[in-house]
């Protein structure tokens, strides 16, 4: 403390001040190569995720004549049926239908999906009697639709 008497303000202060800006300075070098949570969070938003889906909901086929196409929605559904908006999965469409063409086959799910999709055409089935489709995705999580009614067409003057 002696020592300090004896010198200039001036000097006390310029020394003050370079403590405190070299401290400043470490403190703000490590604070911007520290990882920060935030910074891990976002990051972790942008990778595929399969959320917390425990199942597929198929709904919207509509009973139809033999060879016609009708959309059908595809969601995502946790354990309390609630639509997983992360889910980002790949599905195909199989039927009851041996007979049924043009499913739907590894449509990759996107996060503007929000864990729904409408398929504008489903296969289309085409034996008539009650049928059903099924989606399934590349962990093996499924949902089906039943009770898909394909109506017989009958045709005046011609045996069915």
């Amino acid at each position: 403390m002696k020592n300090l008497a004896k010198l200039p303000i001036v000097a006390i202060f310029a020394f003050t001040l370079a403590v405190t800006t070299i401290a400043s300075a470490a403190r703000s070098s490590s604070q911007a190569t520290a990882p920060s949570d935030t910074a891990n969070k976002s990051t972790e938003k942008l990778k595929p995720s399969r959320g917390a889906a425990t199942h597929l909901s198929v709904t919207g086929y509509n009973s139809t004549a033999p060879g016609a196409t009708s959309s059908c929605t595809v969601s995502a559904l946790d354990a309390k049926e609630k639509v997983e908006k992360n889910y980002t999965g790949t599905v195909s469409e199989t039927s009851s239908d041996a007979k049924a063409p043009g499913l739907v086959s590894n449509y990759a799910f996107v996060h503007a999906d929000n864990g729904s999709h409408t398929f504008d055409k489903c296969g289309a089935l085409s034996t008539a009697g009650t049928q059903s489709i099924t989606f399934t995705d590349d962990s093996g999580l499924t949902g089906t639709q039943n009770g898909i009614a394909v109506k017989q067409l009958y045709f005046p003057g011609r045996i069915n």
